[in-house]
């Protein structure tokens, strides 16, 4: 019986080896999805970008990890390994990186009144609401990402559920735009990540 390795048994270059088969099989389930978009089989497009993104939200721990970053303390996350939910858990949390990219020069300027008091709170109530306009910009794609797991087994089975039938051909190509645009700002933001390491 074989011993079951964990990411801190691996070494640097199993490591890069683990997070580059990762990457390639996200690639490779992310092109058989646009395969399966261009065919009209939206059910199956659906699933295997959800698919794809598991794998990619695996790699991003990989990669994390293999730069010392010590992902391993956050409660769960060897879960993203096994649990469909939870991948789709931690990939919503690389979605919330976005709030660090806003820049509070970015914030549209407030009207000044000369009481230095009320400038300075007037301030931080823009700011306040600058972010806030920013998150709930993502609640949308946040929201997607909570309903991965559902989106992902509406995609692949039929199903009969509260005296109704589901099935694969009721997924509507918005619904595969959405995830294709939400995927691809996920694969960025990593890139993102990447780079500033």
């Amino acid at each position: 019986m074989s011993k079951k390795l964990y990411l801190e048994d691996l070494d640097k270059q199993q490591l890069t080896v683990f997070y580059n088969e990762l990457h390639s099989n996200s690639h490779d389930l992310l092109e058989v999805s646009r395969q399966a978009y261009v065919n009209n089989k939206y059910g199956i497009a659906i699933s295997l970008a959800i698919t794809s993104t598991e794998e990619l939200t695996k790699g991003i721990i990989v990669y994390l990890f293999s730069k010392g970053v010590q992902l391993l303390q956050i409660n769960d996350i060897r879960k993203a390994f096994y649990n469909h939910s939870r991948k789709h858990e931690f990939a919503s949390i690389f979605e919330l990186f976005k709030i660090l990219d806003l820049d509070p020069k970015d914030a549209p300027p407030i009207k000044k009144t000369g009481v230095k008091l009320l400038d300075t709170l007037g301030h931080w109530v823009n700011m306040g609401k600058y972010y806030i306009d920013a998150l709930s910009g993502m609640s949308e794609r946040l929201d997607w990402w909570l309903d991965a797991e559902k989106n992902r087994l509406r995609g692949f089975y039929v199903d009969y559920r509260e005296e109704s039938m589901t099935s694969p051909s009721q997924i509507k190509k918005e619904e595969v735009d959405f995830a294709f645009e939400t995927i691809n700002q996920l694969t960025e933001r990593f890139e993102a990540i990447k780079n500033g390491i």
